[in-house]
């Protein structure tokens, strides 16, 4: 079996490593939070004649409020589970899809620079084909005369620049995350067909070479216990590839299988997601009845704000705005700044409506920066421990008081298979970034040299057999 499903996959393998390599070094492009934040226009406060709950009468169930500055105008973007809507913060509609030109001023001002071409509205392209990016479909595609190939994603919808990439962060991705990933922007249109092709593939591939690894140690056992004993009875590509195949065989696997667990995806560990009952009492009471009352006079003191977040903790109204300078919060919307975070104590009282909370505050174990990495949760985000036997640890945003995490046993243990063993992120090397790197490349490189010699006899193979269906054929 191995030889001919090792013939199928060498090659794939041999890309799965090498692309690694690179992507260990060049990694997706993405523009996070702070980076959208401190770019992003900020909002004119004195302009602002809808009170929030005007806006949120525009979406059933909303789940999700902010302000943005669209083009010099506050709006609302206001979210559900299944849709997404942006009201105009002057005049209480909701807005019609963005211009071009407005799309072009802001690229403009956030890239610092002009915008050399623009394209669209496109609902996607191999940058933004993430289903994370569906709130703000359609896109304009905004390329900067900068030195720098500067591309920037302006929401059609919101108005907000939710992607960048750069001329050489393009270029390497297509050695880098796209193969490895198989980031095709056609399969990867779809989630479930991409996650099911990638899921099998690498579970398949997995198996090959575990049936690879059985054979070769048994084949040396078999030659130990020979006339003439020796490590291995093969000769040429096969000898190298039995030899680095029994050298790299504990980290192919693991790197493999743990590949295989990024598509995880709740099918064997949980995800990590409080379900939308517990987030709903979290909450206290659906955004319209929070913020019922709330006028825009409170949200004056929020001036210089290039994004204000609104959430509801315990019934109560939180309002986090966000700025170059930093963030700040109006707990309560008071007409006042209360502080940069929210008291820690709102939100264990809240949390303490859905969970069982343990009185003592719950000391994290040697591997919670791996945690927090593998969901990506900052280090001063507040944590709390639910009560024994569980002890599911909690993280919530420190700002909006947001629930982020909830870590059980499953989740610790899926931190360790995949994102420990896939990126050598472990506790003991955190703190020593170049043996970590060390750690990580050197490895990847074994596997690639093992994975070539695989492909050299598997183009033999493959050579071989055909030369033997010509005749066949020719008779």
């Amino acid at each position: 079996m191995h030889r001919w499903t090792g013939v199928a996959f060498c090659l794939m393998f041999a890309v799965w490593f090498a692309s690694g390599l690179v992507l260990a070094l060049v990694p997706f492009p993405a523009l996070s939070p702070q980076q959208r934040w401190s770019e992003a226009e900020r909002i004119d406060l004195r302009k602002l004649a809808v009170a929030p709950a005007q806006a949120l009468r525009h979406v059933h169930d909303a789940i999700t409020l902010r302000l943005v500055s669209i083009d010099g105008r506050p709006g609302y973007v206001v979210g559900s589970a299944t849709t997404t809507a942006t009201v105009d913060g002057i005049d209480g509609r909701v807005r019609e899809r963005l211009s071009a030109g407005a799309a072009s001023r802001i690229a403009a001002g956030f890239g610092h620079a002009g915008v050399r071409r623009l394209d669209g509205p496109l609902d996607d392209d191999q940058w933004v084909v993430h289903q994370k990016f569906d709130p703000w479909r359609p896109f304009y595609r905004a390329a900067l005369d900068d030195s720098l190939g500067t591309v920037l994603y302006v929401s059609a919808r919101t108005g907000e620049v939710v992607q960048r990439t750069r001329a050489n962060e393009r270029a390497w991705n297509w050695v880098g995350s796209i193969p490895h990933w198989l980031y095709f922007t056609q399969l990867r249109r779809s989630f479930t067909a991409w996650d099911r092709t990638v899921w099998w593939l690498a579970l398949a591939a997995l198996c090959s070479a575990s049936a690879g690894t059985v054979l070769g140690v048994y084949r040396t056992w078999q030659r130990a216990r020979s006339p003439k004993p020796a490590w291995s009875g093969f000769r040429g590509w096969l000898r190298w590839h039995h030899g680095l195949g029994l050298v790299a065989a504990v980290f192919v696997l693991g790197w493999i299988f743990s590949g295989w667990l990024s598509m995880d995806h709740g099918r064997l560990f949980s995800r990590g997601i409080p379900d939308p009952g517990q987030v709903a009492r979290y909450s206290g009471a659906p955004l319209p009845v929070v913020f019922a009352g709330i006028d825009v006079g409170a949200l004056r003191c929020l001036s210089g704000a290039t994004q204000i977040d609104f959430t509801a903790v315990g019934s109560g109204p939180v309002a986090v705005a966000r700025s170059p300078e930093g963030t700040v919060v109006s707990e309560g919307l008071v007409g006042r700044i209360t502080g940069t975070r929210l008291s820690p104590e709102v939100i264990r009282q809240a949390a303490a409506r859905v969970w069982t909370l343990d009185p003592l505050p719950g000391v994290p174990d040697s591997g919670e920066a791996l945690y927090r990495q593998a969901d990506a949760i900052a280090a001063d985000a507040v944590r709390l421990t639910t009560a024994a036997p569980a002890r599911t640890a909690l993280y919530f945003d420190p700002a909006s008081g947001t629930v982020l995490l909830a870590l059980d046993a499953s989740r610790r243990t899926y931190a360790w298979l995949y994102l420990a063993i896939h990126t050598t992120n472990v506790p003991l090397l955190q703190s020593h970034p170049v043996i970590r790197r060390v750690v990580q490349i050197v490895p990847l490189l074994l596997g690639l040299a093992f994975s070539l010699t695989g492909v050299v006899l598997g183009a033999r193979r493959l050579l071989l057999s055909l030369r033997k269906i010509r005749p066949a054929v020719t008779s």
